[in-house]
């Protein structure tokens, strides 16, 4: 954006409105801040002489005064700005148009200095026709467009943008065609096969039921079979078990009778011994032998008796 700008008549036109607007809002700033050293010399500066501390809060009141004015009149600007861009932008919503803006560009000394100067020429009513050799802003007029050349390229590109878009869905009807074929022919394919399948197993039902017949028959009688089979083997396992009861019966009885006998038997065993001479001898030795142990304690009963007696 170094070189010379092309403005047509018309946004020269509005761009040098909105110049002179801001010029105006300038002045009208710059008065106030006029009208407030007024106020302020006005107000305080009655006296002669002054102190350091009154200078000092006379400075700070008239900072804060004008600190206010200048951020309110800086953010009106920016609003102002804002706005004018909101217009623009909706009219090349109208048209489907995207605008697009260089942010970078607005501290350009250079473009800055040829917007100066624009704005000189401006305001000093200098014509706005001429494109002026090392002028800052070169206003050349543009071509005129044909009668509805906007609406017809609009139209151009929309008819350009739906047979795209028709090129695209006929690709897909293609594609969508070609898939319904194949998932035709296999669903006859599928079909024909259900129907040879349905008759086979017809065939099967028909031809074998016979054979069905006779092996159910068979079934029955193999059945019938181990049915007697079993009945016979209940029976005698039941006869079994009843022998096997009265065997049980007949055996404790043997040896409760066995048991008896061996119990006669120790008895009369002890009797026996008890008759014979060495068992008698054997029981004479152990009498004398006790009552030699009993006289043996006395004696030592005794002893422990005078013992603890000397002590």
């Amino acid at each position: 954006m170094a070189e010379d700008l092309v403005l047509s008549d018309h946004h020269s036109e509005k761009i040098g409105n909105y110049l002179k607007f801001a010029k105006f809002q300038r002045g009208k700033h710059i008065r106030t801040i006029e009208q407030t050293f007024d106020d302020m010399k006005q107000s305080r500066l009655m006296e002669g002489t002054f102190t350091a501390d009154e200078v000092k809060d006379m400075l700070d009141e008239l900072c804060a005064l004008l600190r206010g004015d200048l951020e309110l009149e800086l953010i009106n600007t920016a609003h102002t700005a804002t706005l004018l861009l909101i217009q623009m932008c909706c009219q090349a919503q109208q048209w489907h148009l995207k605008l697009n803006a260089d942010i970078s560009e607005l501290e350009n000394r250079d473009l800055l200095e040829k917007v100066n100067k624009f704005e000189e020429k401006v305001i000093s009513n200098h014509s706005l026709e001429k494109g002026l050799t090392g002028s800052p802003l070169r206003l050349n007029k543009l071509l005129p467009l044909a009668e509805n050349a906007g609406a017809t390229q609009l139209l151009q590109a929309e008819i350009d943008r739906l047979n795209e878009e028709n090129k695209r869905l006929t690709d897909k009807l293609k594609e969508v065609e070609k898939q319904t074929i194949e998932i035709l022919e296999k669903k006859s394919m599928l079909a024909s096969l259900l129907e040879d399948t349905q008759k086979e197993l017809k065939d099967i039902k028909e031809g074998k039921a016979e054979d069905v017949e006779k092996d159910l028959k068979h079934l029955e009688d193999e059945m019938y079979e181990v049915k007697k089979e079993l009945e016979e083997t209940m029976c005698a396992s039941a006869y079994t078990q009843q022998n096997l009861e009265c065997d049980l019966v007949e055996t404790k009885q043997q040896l409760l009778e066995v048991q008896s006998q061996l119990q006669l038997a120790e008895k009369e065993l002890e009797v026996k011994l008890s008759e014979t001479g060495a068992f008698k001898n054997m029981k004479q030795i152990l009498a004398t032998k006790n009552e030699q142990i009993k006289a043996l304690r006395q004696k030592l009963n005794k002893y422990e008796d005078d013992t603890t007696e000397d002590t």
